[in-house]
């Protein structure tokens, strides 16, 4: 690793209240995403959020509520489906119908 004193790119509009979100990469490493926390007044809620690891680019947002932030992700490489924990005790798996190894969505809320 070179420069590792400068970063290699700063990402500014990824608002974030959870010490534990975490950042994760799709199974073949072409993709990394991160989930985003809800700011006051803002009307978009969490984004789970893909970017591009090559250009580092912004390739897609995905959310869900306007209240609920997303607090982990992962992405699981055999099932091929995207796992997210939100602030509102929820947990939801997204899959592709063609490509996912098992055709599963589960919402769990935990009231406790």
């Amino acid at each position: 690793m070179r420069k590792t004193k400068e970063a290699l790119k700063v990402f500014e509009e990824l608002p974030n209240h959870y010490g534990q979100t975490n950042v994760g990469f799709s199974p073949d490493e072409q993709l990394f995403f991160t989930g985003t926390s809800v700011e006051k007044d803002s009307s978009t809620g969490g984004l789970l959020c893909f970017f591009d690891r090559v250009n580092l680019e912004l390739v897609s947002k995905v959310g869900i509520s306007p209240t609920c932030s997303v607090v982990q992700c992962s992405w699981h490489p055999k099932l091929n489906q995207v796992t997210n924990h939100w602030s509102c005790y929820s947990t939801i798996f997204w899959y592709h119908l063609a490509f996912s190894e098992t055709r599963f969505v589960a919402y769990t809320y935990n009231t406790s």
